[in-house]
């Protein structure tokens, strides 16, 4: 075989090898079968399998069949071109080298061609980058504490928040009191309001009504979930837009969606794409799949990513063909609820993989522990960096959320955004 001819279906790639592919859902039986040459005279490789095309089924079984011919765990092998149509580019991670070698059971003299392009190689158990949320949140912490020191002494002016707790949650509890904790460490004044379960909801809303007319309090958190015989929409709808520092105030959502800087934007997705920026600052023309359509992270995480010139997907648990949807971005946000959802082999090679996802699940000696939407022992092959669970997003939602009344301070007063 002309070397040309293999050059065009194998080329080595960042993280291993890509493969052009051509493939025939629906057929009589599974063969990987010579090559069929397009129209720009370039090859591809054919691969047939039985399987029907729709809910990604063909893609899949394209991978298991590559994934035996090189011997290689299909965690390693993902589409990431062409998922929905019967050209598609396959992504292979792994040392190329060795890749190349298993090229010529396919495609004889590939070896030799890929081999003289190779430049660099990539160590087969190398792991993503893992995005360490904690650290990242100390440093914004220490950004705000800076300047909530620059603002008493210069505009004798000290940010406040106010946490509203209903009920006796033992989860909320930990997280008003982490909240009040890190305030203090900045020197954010804290009011904390504490309500019992059977609280009237006109009782509670005369106290959010005071807390937006009170001077000292610049930002207010409405802690949930709320007893259900309190109106979630109501209660947050009392919320002054301009003290909304968790975002969730339908004026804030839609400053938000009309890329108004006004906005005051949920804290998890201010967090995630912050963790997102350290990894890659320019995120122009990239593809943003975000698994999850709540309010309060799947929705305004969509915005702030087309915001940054993403080419944004929302996917969801009525999304046709899932698997693919994620395979094929650049930058995945997991916020679905589903502990460990996403394997590795739903994920592109070199992908920034962010898991919002805090699910307890019971390990095989009965205990219990916390894992993402994503399963990351075998993402952490595939993905070019990761958010752990824990130690990602948590750390960045509260950090945000002193960022927030710092802003929101500051308009209050009249101040120009701090850059923070």
């Amino acid at each position: 075989m002309a070397f040309g001819v293999a050059g065009t279906v194998f080329a080595p790639a960042r993280h291993g090898l890509e493969v052009r592919l051509r493939v025939t859902p629906r057929a009589q039986s599974a063969r990987i079968d010579g090559l069929i040459a397009d129209a720009d005279g370039r090859y591809r490789l054919k691969i047939a399998v039985t399987e029907a095309a729709d809910r990604g089924r063909a893609n899949d079984a394209v991978i298991a069949a590559l994934a035996r011919e090189w011997q290689l765990p299909k965690s390693t092998l993902a589409i990431v071109a062409g998922a929905t149509d019967r050209r598609k580019t396959l992504a292979v991670a792994g040392e190329p080298h060795q890749l190349a070698d298993a090229t010529d059971r396919l495609v004889p003299g590939a070896r030799l061609v890929l081999r003289a392009r190779m430049t660099t190689t990539v160590d087969t158990k190398a792991e993503a980058t893992r995005i360490d949320g904690r650290a990242i949140a100390d440093a914004l912490r220490g950004r705000v504490r800076d300047e909530v020191a620059h603002l008493r002494k210069h505009h004798h002016l000290t940010p406040g928040l106010a946490v509203v707790l209903v009920g006796d949650d033992p989860a909320s509890q930990i997280y008003v009191r982490t909240k009040s904790e890190q305030c203090e460490d900045c020197a954010i004044q804290s009011f904390s309001h504490r309500l019992p379960a059977d609280v009237r909801e006109k009782d509670l809303l005369t106290l959010i009504a005071g807390l937006n007319q009170d001077d000292h309090v610049h930002g207010i958190l409405v802690q949930l979930p709320l007893p259900r015989t309190i109106d979630t929409a109501t209660v947050l709808a009392q919320v002054s837009p301009d003290k909304d520092v968790d975002g969730f105030h339908v004026v804030n959502a839609g400053r938000l969606m009309s890329g108004l800087s006004t906005a005051l934007a949920p804290c998890t997705p201010i967090g995630c794409l912050r963790l997102i920026k350290s990894q890659r600052q320019d995120l122009s023309g990239l593809r943003a799949v975000v698994v999850g359509r709540s309010n309060i992270v799947g929705k305004p995480m969509a915005m702030l990513l087309l915001a940054e010139n993403c080419t944004v997907v929302m996917a969801h648990s009525r999304t046709a063909d899932l698997a693919a949807e994620c395979r094929a971005a650049d930058i995945l946000v997991a916020a679905v609820g589903r502990p460990q959802l996403i394997a590795g082999d739903w994920i592109k090679p070199g992908a920034i993989v962010i898991d919002v996802g805090i699910n307890r699940i019971e390990t095989p000696a009965g205990k219990r522990r916390l894992v993402g939407d994503v399963d990351f022992e075998t993402a952490k092959y595939v993905a070019g960096a990761i958010t752990p669970v824990p130690g990602g997003v948590g750390p960045m939602t509260v950090a945000c959320l002193l960022r927030n009344t710092v802003i929101a301070a500051c308009r209050l007063r009249g101040i120009d955004d701090p850059i923070i």
